[in-house]
């Protein structure tokens, strides 16, 4: 397979380089999943799930090569999101929502082999994944029923009954996924007309407020019009009907145009077909005050503790989305930065997952942390053809929630009382923070047993060997991570780094899989540039984070407190303060770039140098 099957990277518009041959491909994921030794079909289901996201060449893969614009995996991912949905709102009991769940994983995993025929070689794979399988009736008794719902996922292949769950939610996430950010508007009956052969005028606009579009019109005429259509920008044009268009075929759609900057061509559907007349519910968890909560502890255990928290939170409400989806973890659209969005069941009891989520929330922090959580009912025409607005309205009123009023129970406290470390609660608890005993609230508490459980996890990802790290397994045990402030050097910087023009790039977000794909990339090519970053330190500069304490102890001078989407907050040596953000900026610049010489996202950051004996 080569590259004329990429995908288009969103953030640069540069078409993805693929390599991957589909005979290694499909035995990858075929030992992957018999090496796991599943015993029921949703540990089988799982199996699938997991392997498809380890899977990196999936996500570089078009989901459609006429206009690459989203990757197969995550076209993959939300059609099973809103399947595994619609099929709880059926009343489906579990084992048949998995055998729908995995069937709508590999629905179209065929076209690593065949575009044109990946229906057929879908099944056949299907098949050959299930075949170590046939003495586990648990999960090869489904093979027939998998198979059946992967060989019926096109509407135009006549489903019936159940087999409408998976076709339906096939149409809704193709329609998504070839939404993009240039639409053409046409006048009232004229795009019947023009199916019936009459030429036309429409109006080609762009919601783009970030990169320019080459656009050619006429795509089948030689000399058609070529032009840039500017951010924002919209013109007319007449589109000519072509005998060969007349006479479309059973897709039922014509070319309009070809677009050089996606690399791609946007066709007009001609048919009478509309998406079905149901609706799915979406989920966000927006929590506040995240750098604060991080931040307000003087001592690093804790400051590595309330990191440590916010991940929990996330990963514990992403695993209630989960459960309530019949365990599908598709249904969760992005966990990040204190962010949590996915699919629900139109039938899912919206209360009490708010009450739950909020109980997991208050358990976790003791308190010290407070979701705005928004449950909203969309119809299917939203999300395969205006997820922009979806957005944005879900977003507005998350932050209304987040900005209104509350009111909060005054504090009584006698002297001496007040928690040492934040100051705000009542030190109910003495425990030993460092070498010194001290009174904590309950929230910090928290984080300090936060702290001691997660211990150099965070650090684990960023740690680079080396010369002065003999190992990265025996850092922890060999007091190289900075257990105080004062292990960072004599003097220490707190860095803060936030990206910019990172709200213009999701407040332009037209689908389910540029949301899911935009969130999973960012965040993780934001941490592999801070690694990147962090490694040129160690390789080039690391005199400058060499420290060594009062005891003449060596540790690392640098703790990576946290780093969720475009945040950043590290403690640093400050010596190499300087030195790393100004490398970090110049990463960032560069890999975000259009066509390699036009940055689009930046950083910015702020410095703050201390005696490493104060408190941050």
């Amino acid at each position: 397979m080569d590259g004329t099957f990429g995908v288009v990277n969103w953030f640069t518009k540069a078409r993805e380089s693929v390599k991957l041959t589909p005979v290694d491909t499909i035995k990858g994921v075929r030992e992957t999943i018999k090496n796991d030794e599943p015993k029921t079909l949703e540990e089988f289901a799982q199996a699938v799930s997991e392997t498809l996201q380890k899977t990196e060449g999936l996500s570089r893969i078009a989901a459609d090569t006429r206009l690459p614009v989203c990757s197969l995996y995550h076209h993959l991912r939300n059609t099973t999101a809103i399947a595994v949905c619609r099929a709880i709102d059926e009343g489906w009991e579990r084992k048949k929502v998995q055998a729908l769940r995995t069937a709508a994983l590999l629905h179209d995993i065929g076209k690593i082999e065949s575009y044109m025929n990946h229906v057929e070689s879908s099944v056949k794979i299907v098949e050959e994944l299930m075949e170590p399988f046939a003495n586990r009736p648990e999960i090869y008794g489904w093979k027939d029923e998998i198979i059946r719902f992967v060989s019926k996922h096109h509407k135009r292949d006549g489903p019936t009954g159940d087999e409408n769950v998976l076709a339906n939610a096939d149409s809704i996430a193709s329609a998504a996924d070839r939404v993009y950010e240039v639409f053409v508007d046409w006048p009232d009956g004229s795009r019947e007309r023009f199916a019936q052969g009459e030429s036309m005028e429409v109006t080609i606009r762009s919601k783009d407020a970030i990169f320019p579009h080459k656009i050619r019109m006429n795509p089948e005429i030689s000399g058609g019009e070529e032009f840039t259509l500017g951010k924002g920008e919209e013109r007319n044009h007449r589109k000519v009907t072509l005998k060969s268009e007349r006479e479309f075929s059973r897709w039922e759609s014509v070319k309009i145009l070809d677009d050089k900057t996606v690399n791609g061509e946007l066709y007009a559907y001609l048919g009478s077909g509309r998406l079905p007349d149901k609706t799915v519910a979406l989920f966000l968890m927006d929590i506040s005050g995240i750098q604060r909560f991080i931040m307000e502890s003087k001592r690093l255990p804790l400051m590595r503790g309330g990191s440590e928290i916010v991940r929990k939170v996330e990963e514990e409400v992403s695993q209630i989305l989960a459960e309530k989806a019949a365990g599908c973890e598709e249904v969760v659209l992005f966990s990040g930065g204190g962010k949590v969005m996915g699919f629900l069941p139109v039938s899912a009891d919206r209360e009490a997952i708010e009450r739950e989520v909020k109980g997991k929330v208050k358990e976790l922090s003791s308190g010290g942390l407070e979701p705005a959580i928004l449950i909203r009912e969309f119809d299917y025409n939203k999300i395969g053809g205006g997820f922009d607005g979806v957005l944005e309205k879900m977003f507005e009123n998350i932050i209304e929630m987040k900005n209104r009023t509350r009111a909060l129970q005054a504090l009584s406290v006698k002297e001496g009382e007040l928690c040492e470390e934040c100051r705000k609660g009542k030190g109910t608890r003495k425990e030993w923070v460092g070498d010194k005993e001290e009174k904590l609230c309950e929230v910090c508490y928290a984080k300090l047993e936060a702290g001691r459980e997660g211990r150099g996890k965070n650090q684990d990802e960023f740690i680079v060997k080396n010369e002065f790290l003999n190992s990265t397994n025996n850092h922890v045990d060999g007091g190289l991570i900075p257990r105080t402030t004062e292990d960072l050097g004599a003097k220490m910087a707190t860095v803060q780094i936030d990206g910019n023009m990172i709200g213009v790039f999701f407040t332009q977000t037209m689908t389910p899989a540029e949301y899911n794909y935009k969130s999973e990339s960012f965040d993780r090519l934001f941490r592999e540039t801070l690694k990147k970053s962090i490694a040129e330190m160690w390789t080039e500069h690391m005199e400058l984070l060499h420290a060594k304490n009062a005891e003449k102890k060596e540790h690392i001078g640098l703790e990576v407190i946290y780093a969720g989407g475009d945040d950043v907050f590290l403690l640093i040596n400050a010596k190499a303060a300087l030195e790393f953000v100004h490398d970090f900026m110049q990463r960032i610049k560069t890999r975000f770039s259009f066509k390699g010489r036009e940055p689009l996202v930046a950083a910015c950051a702020g410095i703050a140098v201390a005696d490493s004996g104060l408190p941050v």
